[in-house]
């Protein structure tokens, strides 16, 4: 394959590079919602390059999984079980990257509040119950460099000041995406997050923002994939409109 894909079952299919687009067309959309003022109040102007930050890496995970075939009742698909593990992992190492970069104190310092409600977001964007079990059951994937560089150039497109997913890696150690290292690293994570889930008011309502709001913009950036929308993105669709600051302006 020439391309990495997101969505892949027979002959329906979408790319990475498709997907991520249609959840920042997407993430326009909620942008002119109640839930964007409640960002803005909550946690300021700087949130929004972080919460489209975990909009391009939700996915990352998949480019490790270009391989992963199975079939079901006589179709081929690609299975991402557990892409998220990766994705996680991958936006971490992305974070700690941009931290040692970041001379300023006052980014720095925004860098630091958004950081393990980014990470969460993605770790808990598909499901919110039984991570730990995901975790312990990652397989094995497939290193492709092709790949990684495809996600180089969805990086160099969308952020500024990019900083490259192959450079990030290149500098770990032999065996850092093994499941049981990615495994013991997303498990820390996952662990420091309940930590300030229950100590910090802010970042619970931080955390389930930006999760929120990664969630309908995942799922509204899938909606075309068969042809057709699922009840959910109806649903989707539906709470926008209703939301929508244009018709129900702010107080």
């Amino acid at each position: 394959m020439s391309e990495a894909y997101a969505y892949l079952y027979g002959d329906r299919k979408q790319t990475l590079r498709e997907h991520i687009y249609s959840c920042l067309e997407a993430l326009d959309k909620i942008k002119s919602s109640k839930i964007w003022n409640l960002v803005k109040k909550l946690c300021g102007s700087s949130a929004e390059r972080y919460i489209k930050i975990a909009v391009i890496f939700h996915d990352s995970g998949k480019i490790l999984y270009q391989k992963n075939f199975k079939t079901k009742n006589d179709v081929k698909y690609l299975s991402f079980y557990g892409h998220e593990i990766y994705s996680t992992y991958f936006i971490s190492e992305f974070l700690n990257a941009k931290r040692r970069a970041i001379e300023n104190v006052k980014q720095l310092d925004v860098l630091r509040l958004f950081k393990l409600a980014v990470i969460a977001s993605v770790l808990y964007h598909h499901h919110a119950m039984g991570v730990r079990d995901r975790i312990k059951r990652l397989s094995k994937i497939s290193y492709e460099n092709v790949f990684v560089k495809e996600f180089d150039k969805l990086i160099e497109d969308l952020l500024e000041n990019p900083i490259f997913l192959s450079d990030i890696l290149k500098n770990k150690s032999e065996g850092h995406l093994s499941p049981n290292n990615v495994s013991n690293v997303v498990s820390d994570l996952n662990r420091e997050i309940w930590i300030e889930f229950v100590k910090s008011k802010k970042f619970r309502k931080t955390m389930l923002l930006f999760t929120n709001i990664l969630l309908i913009a995942d799922y509204m950036g899938s909606q075309d994939r068969d042809g057709t929308k699922t009840e959910f993105a109806k649903v989707l669709d539906e709470f926008l409109e209703l939301y929508s600051t244009s018709t129900h302006p702010a107080p």
